[in-house]
C-alpha cells in the first residue's frame, strides 16, 4: 500500500474513535454484557460490524483487498477484546455493580453533578472501571497498530 504507516494508523485509529465515540449506544454496550451468551455475541458482533464500517469509511482509496482486510482484522480483533472485557468486568467489578454509562453521565459527573447512581458507582469503582478502561483501549491500540503493519506488508 502507498500510504504510509503514520496514515494508516491515524485512519484505522479514526475508525475506532467514531466507532468507540461517535456511534457509542449505551444499549448497545449494556447489551454486550448480558448473561445469555447468544445475546452477548450478536451485540458484541453488531458493535465491531459497526467499527468495520467505519473502517471501510475511512480506508477509502485504498485497494479493494487492503480495505477488506483491514475490515476482517478489525472486526476480528475488535470483538475478541470486547468479549474479553465482558468477563474481565465480571470479575473485576461484578455484574450486579457494573453501570453502563452514558457520555452525559460521565461529564456531569466530572463536573460534580453527577447523578446518585453515577456517584456511588464512581465512588465504589472509579480506579477499576479506569484501569479496564485503560486495558481495553491499549488492547485497541495494538490492534490498530498490529493491522497498520499488515496493510504496510501487504
Amino acid at each position: 500500500m502507498a500510504d504510509s504507516f503514520f496514515i494508516i494508523f491515524v485512519r484505522l485509529y479514526a475508525a475506532h474513535i467514531c466507532g468507540d465515540i461517535l456511534t457509542y449506544f449505551p444499549r448497545l454496550a449494556g447489551q454486550k454484557r448480558v448473561d445469555i451468551l447468544s445475546a452477548k455475541i450478536k451485540a458484541i458482533a453488531v458493535h465491531c460490524l459497526i467499527h468495520g464500517l467505519w473502517v471501510w469509511v475511512w480506508g477509502w482509496g485504498w485497494p479493494p483487498r487492503s480495505r477488506l482486510l483491514a475490515v476482517i482484522f478489525i472486526f476480528g480483533l475488535h470483538f475478541l477484546i470486547d468479549f474479553s472485557r465482558g468477563y474481565l468486568e465480571n470479575a473485576i467489578i461484578g455484574t450486579a455493580n457494573l453501570e453502563i454509562l452514558k457520555r452525559q453521565q460521565i461529564w456531569l459527573w466530572l463536573r460534580r453533578r453527577g447523578d446518585p447512581t453515577t456517584n456511588k458507582f464512581m465512588g465504589k469503582y472509579l480506579g477499576k472501571w479506569i484501569s479496564i478502561n485503560l486495558a481495553d483501549q491499549t488492547l485497541h491500540l495494538i490492534a490498530v497498530t498490529f493491522v497498520t503493519v499488515l496493510l504496510r506488508l501487504d
